[in-house]
């Protein structure tokens, strides 16, 4: 048998336990707020204060993944931060965000923004990430986890469930998407090739990508061109190709994602999302 050491917020995780033992769900406030890949990183950490804490979680995340983490079962309740806008849309922001009381506040973006979130949501109890920056910091009422910056996300996020004391998988991603509205040849393997990335230094060369869909059109594979359109990734796809960049929502990329028997990608944040839904990914 193998000692470990008492958690530092075994004491919390023991209160919140017992609130949801006595039938009334202690409310947690998540604030992750973008990129998709980092929206995606956190998604363990959510299962895990869902399955150890029996919580009533509510997630703010930038408006434009709203309707993503609406397809994670575990999270009750969605609250959209408009970074477009946030002056225009901040007293109806802050209004939902202070409509409840919260037995705890987890800020796992570790900015500044995010942490006066956290704080002006009144929670009881405040934790912030090892990774902070901007003063976010000074806005906690306590820090998890080393700050260990070579490890994979996912694990710096998991860090709050250590913290906890709270049992974890690294590789639970609750994610539930529709049957996908774009057409699918029935009886046939579906390859995606996601050939856009924000940076030109992680982009593999468009021709490479259009290459390797006609060797697959060859072997009677259906191939799905997916993400952000013209990105770096214009011209030269071969006949028979399904051209769907620029045409799908979050929600429906996941879905169409949720049927590709292979994907090839960049790094970039649908990558992490096929990853997320155990497609074979190269």
């Amino acid at each position: 048998m193998v000692a470990h050491p008492p958690a530092p917020g075994g004491a919390l995780r023991d209160r919140l336990q017992a609130l949801a033992a006595s039938g009334t769900p202690p409310r947690v406030l998540l604030v992750k707020l973008s990129s998709l890949g980092d929206v995606i990183h956190a998604l363990p950490t959510v299962e895990a204060l869902k399955r150890g804490l029996g919580c009533h979680l509510t997630w703010v995340v930038n408006a434009i993944y709203a309707d993503l983490v609406r397809c994670c079962p575990t999270v009750d309740a969605v609250l959209p931060f408009d970074r477009g806008h946030p002056v225009r849309h901040l007293p109806a922001f802050l209004g939902g965000l202070r409509r409840e009381r919260y037995h705890l506040a987890l800020d796992l973006t570790g900015l500044l923004k995010s942490a006066l979130i956290a704080r002006l949501a009144r929670a009881e109890v405040v934790l912030g990430p090892s990774y902070n920056r901007e003063g976010a910091r000074l806005l906690y009422h306590a820090k998890i986890g080393p700050r260990q910056l070579d490890r994979h996300a996912i694990l710096q996020n998991l860090d709050a469930a250590a913290y906890l004391g709270l049992e974890a998988d690294p590789g639970a991603f609750p994610l539930r998407f529709p049957a996908p509205a774009t057409p699918l040849p029935p009886g046939r393997p579906v390859a995606a090739l996601i050939p856009g990335a924000r940076w030109a230094t992680k982009r593999w060369p468009v021709d490479r990508f259009a290459a390797v869909a006609a060797g697959l059109l060859g072997e009677k594979v259906h191939v799905l061109v997916l993400g952000e359109e013209a990105r770096g990734a214009d011209g030269g796809w071969p006949a028979g190709v399904q051209d769907l960049r620029g045409k799908t929502s979050l929600v429906e990329l996941g879905a169409v994602l949720s049927r590709a028997h292979l994907v090839i990608a960049n790094d970039t944040g649908p990558m992490h999302l096929a990853a997320a839904l155990g497609c074979p990914v190269i």
